[in-house]
């Protein structure tokens, strides 16, 4: 079983929602337009990191982040891809 990172999943949602916000912002404000842009630069480039590991096929950042710690479908494959969790690499401590 492939895995993705939530992490990935949730910087490419925040960069989508920054960019939402700066765009109507930026209606009122002329400068949010340009920060607007390197919103939209940064989700263009992060989404490359979220695709199939089988078939390449891009990946919903929002079905991602529900699935967290679990399997998730393929779209396309239907092959199942394992969502590690925001925690996974930390080293929990001893109580």
């Amino acid at each position: 079983m492939k895995e993705v990172k939530a992490l990935d999943a949730l910087l490419e949602f925040v960069f989508a929602m920054a960019f939402g916000v700066c765009l109507i912002i930026g209606v009122f404000l002329w400068p949010f337009f340009i920060l607007a842009v390197v919103d939209l630069a940064a989700y263009i480039l992060w989404n490359r990191k979220l695709r199939c590991p089988s078939c390449g096929a891009s990946l919903e950042s929002f079905g991602l982040l529900k699935n967290m710690g679990k399997g998730f479908n393929c779209p396309s494959c239907g092959e199942e891809i394992f969502v590690e969790p925001l925690n996974a690499g930390r080293d929990k401590k001893d109580e």
